[in-house]
């Protein structure tokens, strides 16, 4: 789910969206996907990345996200 319809649903359902995410670990889920599957130190680093993303997007008062991300 993409952070923008997150935060939609979250404003729509007055705090009560829930947003799941993960590091993936199906591999073979990912290539049959046509998707990369980076090592686990690479998938955790986006992992954080988004954490962050989300949490600045979940705040009333948060600053759009800058373009200084890596993936």
């Amino acid at each position: 789910m993409r952070l923008g319809l997150r935060r939609t649903s979250f404003t729509l359902s007055s705090g009560r969206a829930v947003l799941g995410i993960g590091a993936a670990w199906n591999k073979e889920e990912a290539q049959g996907l046509g998707l990369s599957f980076p090592s686990r130190s690479e998938r955790y680093e986006m992992l954080e990345e988004v954490l962050r993303i989300a949490r600045r997007m979940g705040t009333v008062s948060a600053s759009p996200p800058n373009d200084s991300r890596r993936w």
